[in-house]
Protein backbone atom coordinates (compact mmCIF):
# COMPACT_ATOMS: atom_id res chain seq x y z
CA UNK A 1 0.00 0.00 0.00
CA UNK A 2 1.23 3.48 -0.63
CA UNK A 3 0.72 6.64 1.93
CA UNK A 4 -2.27 7.51 0.80
CA UNK A 5 -4.25 4.34 0.88
CA UNK A 6 -2.24 3.47 4.53
CA UNK A 7 -3.26 6.69 5.46
CA UNK A 8 -7.14 6.25 4.37
CA UNK A 9 -7.00 2.98 5.84
CA UNK A 10 -5.85 3.78 9.25
CA UNK A 11 -8.43 6.80 8.95
CA UNK A 12 -11.05 4.90 8.31
CA UNK A 13 -10.62 2.03 10.74
CA UNK A 14 -9.69 4.12 13.54
CA UNK A 15 -12.74 6.33 13.46
CA UNK A 16 -14.55 3.68 12.88
CA UNK A 17 -13.14 1.87 16.37
CA UNK A 18 -13.19 5.14 17.92
CA UNK A 19 -16.61 5.86 17.17
CA UNK A 20 -18.38 2.72 18.35
CA UNK A 21 -16.36 2.64 21.74
CA UNK A 22 -17.71 6.16 22.41
CA UNK A 23 -21.29 4.69 21.83
CA UNK A 24 -20.61 1.57 23.67
CA UNK A 25 -19.21 3.61 26.42
CA UNK A 26 -22.20 6.29 26.33
CA UNK A 27 -25.19 3.68 26.03
CA UNK A 28 -23.63 1.78 28.92
CA UNK A 29 -23.16 4.85 31.01
CA UNK A 30 -26.30 6.79 30.46
CA UNK A 31 -28.48 4.19 29.45
CA UNK A 32 -27.05 1.10 31.57
CA UNK A 33 -27.69 -0.78 28.44
CA UNK A 34 -24.75 -2.88 26.65
CA UNK A 35 -24.43 -2.05 23.03
CA UNK A 36 -24.61 -5.93 21.73
CA UNK A 37 -28.05 -5.54 23.71
CA UNK A 38 -29.17 -3.00 21.93
CA UNK A 39 -27.74 -4.11 18.24
CA UNK A 40 -29.80 -7.77 18.62
CA UNK A 41 -33.05 -5.44 19.89
CA UNK A 42 -33.12 -3.20 17.10
CA UNK A 43 -32.30 -5.66 14.43
CA UNK A 44 -35.77 -7.08 16.38
CA UNK A 45 -37.61 -4.15 15.95
CA UNK A 46 -36.90 -2.94 12.54
CA UNK A 47 -38.26 -6.53 11.80
CA UNK A 48 -41.10 -6.55 13.59
CA UNK A 49 -43.47 -6.37 11.15
CA UNK A 50 -43.17 -10.08 10.63
CA UNK A 51 -45.10 -11.70 13.10
CA UNK A 52 -42.63 -14.89 13.41
CA UNK A 53 -39.71 -12.87 14.45
CA UNK A 54 -36.25 -13.52 13.14
CA UNK A 55 -34.32 -16.84 12.51
CA UNK A 56 -31.51 -16.99 14.63
CA UNK A 57 -28.96 -17.37 12.22
CA UNK A 58 -30.40 -14.03 9.99
CA UNK A 59 -30.34 -12.32 13.63
CA UNK A 60 -26.29 -13.54 13.54
CA UNK A 61 -26.16 -12.07 9.89
CA UNK A 62 -27.63 -8.80 10.80
CA UNK A 63 -25.35 -8.20 14.23
CA UNK A 64 -21.56 -8.47 14.67
CA UNK A 65 -21.29 -11.26 16.89
CA UNK A 66 -20.57 -14.85 16.67
CA UNK A 67 -23.08 -17.86 16.88
CA UNK A 68 -22.24 -19.14 20.44
CA UNK A 69 -21.85 -15.31 21.35
CA UNK A 70 -25.14 -14.84 19.68
CA UNK A 71 -26.54 -18.08 21.96
CA UNK A 72 -25.25 -16.73 25.08
CA UNK A 73 -26.57 -12.94 24.27
CA UNK A 74 -30.25 -14.36 23.48
CA UNK A 75 -30.30 -16.65 26.61
CA UNK A 76 -29.84 -13.24 28.73
CA UNK A 77 -32.05 -11.07 26.69
CA UNK A 78 -35.04 -14.02 27.16
CA UNK A 79 -34.09 -14.04 30.31
CA UNK A 80 -34.47 -10.52 30.82
CA UNK A 81 -37.52 -10.58 29.33
CA UNK A 82 -36.82 -8.64 26.48
CA UNK A 83 -36.99 -11.46 23.61
CA UNK A 84 -38.62 -14.99 23.51
CA UNK A 85 -37.80 -17.67 21.24
CA UNK A 86 -39.96 -19.56 19.32
CA UNK A 87 -40.04 -22.68 17.38
CA UNK A 88 -42.26 -23.65 14.72
CA UNK A 89 -43.91 -27.12 13.97
CA UNK A 90 -43.02 -27.13 10.42
CA UNK A 91 -39.42 -26.60 10.92
CA UNK A 92 -38.31 -27.32 14.07
CA UNK A 93 -35.02 -27.27 13.82
CA UNK A 94 -35.00 -23.18 13.40
CA UNK A 95 -34.69 -21.18 16.00
CA UNK A 96 -36.96 -17.94 15.81
CA UNK A 97 -36.43 -14.69 17.88
CA UNK A 98 -38.89 -12.37 18.79
CA UNK A 99 -39.16 -8.97 21.07
CA UNK A 100 -41.42 -8.93 23.69
CA UNK A 101 -43.20 -5.91 24.69
CA UNK A 102 -40.77 -5.00 27.37
CA UNK A 103 -38.09 -5.33 24.63
CA UNK A 104 -39.72 -3.45 22.11
CA UNK A 105 -40.45 -0.28 24.84
CA UNK A 106 -36.63 -0.25 26.08
CA UNK A 107 -36.15 0.14 22.24
CA UNK A 108 -38.17 3.10 21.37
CA UNK A 109 -36.54 4.46 24.55
CA UNK A 110 -33.15 4.40 23.63
CA UNK A 111 -33.54 4.64 19.43
CA UNK A 112 -34.05 8.32 19.85
CA UNK A 113 -30.86 8.81 22.12
CA UNK A 114 -28.12 6.02 20.39
CA UNK A 115 -29.27 7.91 16.89
CA UNK A 116 -28.81 11.52 19.20
CA UNK A 117 -25.09 10.20 19.56
CA UNK A 118 -24.40 8.88 16.11
CA UNK A 119 -25.60 12.20 14.78
CA UNK A 120 -22.92 13.86 16.97
CA UNK A 121 -20.29 11.73 16.64
CA UNK A 122 -20.20 10.99 12.97
CA UNK A 123 -22.91 12.36 10.62
CA UNK A 124 -22.83 16.11 11.60
CA UNK A 125 -19.64 16.07 9.65
CA UNK A 126 -21.20 15.16 6.33
CA UNK A 127 -22.44 17.22 4.02
CA UNK A 128 -25.82 15.49 1.94
CA UNK A 129 -23.86 15.28 -0.74
CA UNK A 130 -21.01 13.47 1.32
CA UNK A 131 -23.45 10.99 2.23
CA UNK A 132 -24.79 10.27 -0.56
CA UNK A 133 -21.15 9.51 -1.77
CA UNK A 134 -19.78 7.46 1.75
CA UNK A 135 -23.42 5.15 1.08
CA UNK A 136 -22.45 4.48 -2.55
CA UNK A 137 -18.54 3.77 -1.93
CA UNK A 138 -19.86 1.65 0.99
CA UNK A 139 -22.28 -0.27 -1.80
CA UNK A 140 -19.85 -0.71 -3.95
CA UNK A 141 -17.21 -2.31 -1.19
CA UNK A 142 -20.17 -4.43 -0.19
CA UNK A 143 -20.91 -5.71 -3.69
CA UNK A 144 -17.74 -6.02 -4.99
CA UNK A 145 -16.79 -8.35 -1.77
CA UNK A 146 -20.48 -9.97 -1.98
CA UNK A 147 -21.79 -9.13 1.84
CA UNK A 148 -25.05 -9.46 2.03
CA UNK A 149 -27.86 -6.90 1.76
CA UNK A 150 -30.20 -7.02 5.01
CA UNK A 151 -33.43 -6.31 4.41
Amino acid sequence: MNEQETAAWLAVIRTHAWINQRLAQDMLQEDSVRIAWYDVLIALYEYSERERGLRMQDLIDRCIISNSGMTRLVDRLVEEGLTERHVYEENRREVYVQLTEQGRALIERLKERHQERIQRYYLQYFSPEELAMVQQIYTRIQAGNAIPAVD
